[in-house]
């Protein structure tokens, strides 16, 4: 099994080398930035150049984003996210409890305390540090949330962000990101 078929090493080796050598890339120094980098390290860099070509659109800065397929795909674009954080009241602490690689996440620390939870490990990482690099300190844990947590939410006030996040009449509201 290589790294690259190993999502949790893959995205460890992303955070860790992904970003200096994304930059050594953009700096036209391509074919010194992926000298000796094995076939699946050069694959993962031609991926996150293509999810920050179809990124352009979404994201003032796409470079300061890592991704995977699915994260960029089910992720809320920047304007979206800051109309949706800025629904909560500013310095009150949120959680983002599905958080994928965190563009909602950035968004709710931009306006205060935030934590993202995620239940994949490498999604969790990949969040905080795409937080990181924005300018932001939040924690993020991998964990699932009990299921009960969606029945307990409509007592506690809690609110859905995520268009995805229907309640059902049996759940109540749902809180940011938890998909019934």
């Amino acid at each position: 099994m290589t790294p690259f078929s190993n999502h949790s090493a893959a995205i460890a080796w992303l955070i860790e080398h992904g970003r200096e050598l994304l930059q050594s890339i953009s700096d036209q120094n391509s074919s010194a930035a992926v000298r000796g980098l094995a076939a699946w390290q050069s694959e993962l860099l031609r991926q996150q150049i293509g999810f920050r070509r179809r990124s352009r659109s979404r994201f003032p800065r796409p470079d300061l984003w890592l991704w995977t397929d699915v994260s960029l795909a089910q992720a809320s674009d920047h304007w979206s996210a800051s109309y949706k954080a800025g629904l909560f009241p500013i310095g009150e602490p949120v959680v983002d409890a599905c958080c994928g690689a965190g563009s909602d996440l950035v968004a709710l620390a931009g306006r205060g305390r935030a934590l993202g939870i995620d239940a994949d490990p490498a999604l969790a990482a990949l969040a905080q540090d795409n937080a990181r690099v924005h300018g932001f300190d939040v924690p993020v844990h991998a964990t699932r949330l009990p299921r009960s947590t969606a029945r307990r939410s409509a007592h506690d006030g809690c609110a859905s962000l995520q268009p995805t996040a229907r309640p059902s009449a049996a759940h109540g509201p749902a809180i940011l990101g938890q998909h019934n």
